[in-house]
Formats: C-alpha cells, structure tokens, sequence
C-alpha cells in the first residue's frame, strides 16, 4: 500500500463517519470535529490507543 492509497482509505473512512454523523461534507465534519476535541479526527484515534 502507498502513502498516498492511505489517505484514500483514510478520507473515504472519514466520508463515513460524517455521513452517518448526518453531516453532508467531509470538510466540514472535520472543522466541526476539531473544533469539539481539538484535534483533527484522523490523529484523535491514535492518541486514544496510545493512551
């Protein structure tokens, strides 16, 4: 798998996530997501099982 196919999987994962969320927009369900826990969701699952 490249980097690049990563993200992919990441972004669709994340389209997802902020569909069944009832949010219309990727873009925006990761402003909104920040803007809650601080910090963008793709590095919030990390942080959690590290922890």
């Amino acid at each position: 798998m490249t980097k690049n196919s990563g993200t992919f999987c990441s972004l669709l994962a994340l389209e997802q996530i902020a569909e069944e969320c009832g949010f219309g927009n990727v873009y925006y369900f990761t402003r909104v997501f920040t803007k809650e826990y601080g910090m963008p969701p793709g590095k919030y699952p990390r942080i959690k099982l590290q922890g």
